[in-house]
C-alpha cells in the first residue's frame, strides 16, 4: 500500500495510527483527572510522557520497522510530549501534588 505521497504504508503504521489516537484520549482523561487534584492521575501522567518518546522512538529505530520518513515524522509529533515531560517534572507541579506521608 502507498501513501498519497507515493511512499509505502505497512501493517505496523496502520496499527500505530488507530492505536495512538485512543492513547491520546486515555492521556487526556488522566490530564484531566490530574487538573481537578488527582495525584494518582499526575504520577500515570507523568510517567507516560517520559516512557512515550522513548518507546517510540526506540521502536522507530529497529532497523525495518517503518521507513525513515516515518521514523521523521514520529520524533517531530514526540517533541511536543518531550516538553511536557520537562514542564510536569518541574517545581511547581511536584508542589501541586506533594508526595503522601
Amino acid at each position: 500500500m502507498a501513501s498519497s505521497s507515493g511512499h509505502t504504508v505497512n501493517s505496523f503504521m496502520w496499527v500505530r495510527a488507530v492505536l495512538l489516537p485512543v492513547v491520546a484520549v486515555l492521556i487526556h482523561r488522566l490530564t484531566v483527572s490530574a487538573s481537578r487534584g488527582s495525584r494518582r492521575a499526575f504520577e500515570r501522567v507523568s510517567a507516560l510522557v517520559v516512557i512515550m518518546p522513548i518507546a517510540i522512538i526506540g521502536v522507530d529505530l529497529i532497523p525495518g520497522v517503518c521507513p525513515p520518513w516515518y521514523a521523521v515524522m514520529q520524533v517531530v509529533c514526540m517533541l511536543p510530549v518531550i516538553r511536557v515531560a520537562f514542564v510536569i517534572r518541574g517545581s511547581a507541579l511536584r508542589d501541586a501534588f506533594p508526595k503522601s506521608l
